[in-house]
């Protein structure tokens, strides 16, 4: 049986199994790291050899591309680094790029 204990308009307690609400916090946790690790992945700062390798291109096309505008840079001291995030936003718009065989 189970009893509900309302504290206030915000907070419901509620009798569980142990079993039960290890099983909801487990199942919070799992979606709360997948949430933080898709939002870190997205942030990632790539360098140009990897950069280049996502995209499958060489060096001097990635630096065309960058001249261009076709992918945005940024730049930390003397080094240039790729936005993961826009990587992968930028893969559909060089798609309309390429040449058709």
């Amino acid at each position: 049986m189970e009893q509900n204990i309302s504290l206030s308009s915000n907070f419901l307690v509620s009798s569980v199994s142990l079993e039960t609400l290890l099983d909801q916090i487990e199942s919070r946790f799992t979606r709360a790291i997948e949430k933080r690790q898709k939002a870190d992945l997205q942030e990632k700062l790539c360098p140009p050899n990897e950069t280049c390798k996502i995209l499958n291109v060489s060096k001097v096309t990635l630096n065309k591309w960058d001249k261009e505008g076709r992918i945005k840079s940024l730049r930390i001291g003397s080094r240039v680094y790729y936005k993961y995030s826009e990587i992968m936003s930028s893969l559909q718009t060089l798609k309309r790029y390429q040449r058709v065989a």
